[in-house]
């Protein structure tokens, strides 16, 4: 394939599927260790207590579990694609109208579940397609997507800081569903 001159070697799509699976997982894990960041502006202007909004993170991490399992076995039938797309429209949908709540309930519906469970079309079934494309490099391929978790929380937690100091918590919720949808 070539005498190895750069410009005759084909080039691996792996490295695109890897590099896409990167930062899906980034925004996906990033937005939901975000809570931390909107308890105290949420407590302040809803008047919720901070017990009853940080208990949203335990449902999200439950629906995120066991959407992980549902995700993977129908990424199985369906195909990846699918389940990425439903993913991030349940991610963007769940985080637009977490903007618009006005009741503590409606966060544990749009945050907790929606936002769960679109986080969840994501891991299982892009490290599973990103280790498909790395015969040899299984464990690269796994350990760049997990790496992924972390680029998320230092990106998206500064950001959200951001743009509740700047305009409101509402409006971050707002930002970050766009985000996610781009």
């Amino acid at each position: 394939e070539g005498n190895g001159d750069f410009m005759t070697q084909r080039f691996f799509y792996g490295w695109v599927v890897l590099a896409a699976a990167f930062v899906i997982i980034s925004m996906s894990i990033g937005t939901l260790f975000t809570l931390g960041v909107f308890l105290r502006p949420i407590e302040e202007s809803m008047g919720w207590s901070r017990s009853g909004i940080g208990a949203i993170g335990l449902f999200n991490w439950i629906v995120m579990g066991a959407g992980g399992v549902v995700s993977g076995f129908v990424s199985d039938r369906l195909g990846t694609r699918r389940v990425v797309m439903v993913g991030a429209v349940l991610l963007g949908l769940g985080l637009v109208l977490s903007s618009y709540v006005q009741q503590v309930w409606q966060l544990y519906v749009t945050f907790g579940l929606l936002e769960g469970a679109g986080v969840s079309a994501f891991y299982v079934p892009l490290t599973v397609l990103a280790i498909k494309w790395f015969e040899g490099r299984r464990g690269m391929a796994a350990a760049v997507v997990s790496a992924g978790n972390g680029l998320g929380i230092l990106a998206l937690a500064p950001l959200s800081r951001l743009l509740i100091n700047e305009f409101d918590w509402r409006v971050a919720f707002l930002v970050l569903g766009n985000l996610a949808w781009v």
